[in-house]
């Protein structure tokens, strides 16, 4: 086998295929060398895919707009079969749909769904950037409904410096803790604010100019 520096070992690269161990097989039972071959088509639909999950979220806060709760569940397309680290993203995606901020009561539901598509791999940050996207979003949503500004609400829900390390859901089964084990978040926001000039941004929100509507967003990964 000749093998090439192909970087690290997620998405495609992640997992053990058929062909890895049929292969060699093949060779040493032929006593002479296989070579595997495939097109592009071939490649996409036997090699791992990722990110379609589904998620319903909800959120308590109080009036001046600290989150109270969190609770939700998510579900995740895992294709025909499970992969050897197919089980990653849909635990992922429940521990981290927390993200960086401090909510003291959280429960989320991760269910693997058995499709008819490609099996699911770890592509990228597996799991963190879906549970990214539907906080986020539910986020801007709740800052509109209390009347706050989205960059406000989310720094009043950022922990401070002194309640680390901040500690997250935990996972069952297996019985898993992790945590914010460090960092000043506030401080990360607002200098991220000063370095983009987001004040001056700002004003252009929904704005039409040179013919293009203009709009920000703004999210904590």
């Amino acid at each position: 086998m000749i093998e090439h520096d192909v970087g690290g070992g997620f998405g495609v690269r992640g997992e053990f295929y058929p062909e890895d161990y049929l292969i060699p097989f093949a060779a040493r039972k032929l006593g002479r060398p296989v070579k595997w071959t495939e097109d592009r088509r071939e490649n996409l639909l036997a090699s791992n895919h990722s990110r379609e999950m589904d998620c319903e979220i909800e959120i308590a806060c109080g009036r001046n707009g600290t989150i109270l709760a969190l609770r939700g569940r998510v579900w995740v397309d895992m294709g025909a079969y499970m992969r050897a680290n197919g089980s990653i993203p849909p635990r992922n995606v429940a521990q981290f749909l927390s993200g960086p901020y401090r909510i003291p009561n959280i429960h989320v539901e991760s269910s693997a769904l058995l499709t008819n598509k490609t099996p699911v791999g770890t592509y990228r940050g597996p799991g963190r950037f879906e549970a990214d996207f539907f906080r986020e979003r539910l986020f801007d949503m709740a800052a509109k409904d209390l009347g706050i500004d989205p960059v406000e609400f989310r720094r009043r829900n950022l922990p401070s410096k002194e309640e680390m390390p901040y500690p997250l859901a935990t996972i069952s089964p297996p019985e898993k803790k992790e945590a914010l084990d460090s960092g000043d978040y506030r401080i990360a926001l607002d200098r991220c604010l000063a370095e983009i000039r987001w004040p001056e941004k700002a004003k252009l929100q929904g704005k039409l100019i040179d013919g293009r509507y203009h709009g920000l967003g703004i999210g904590c990964f």
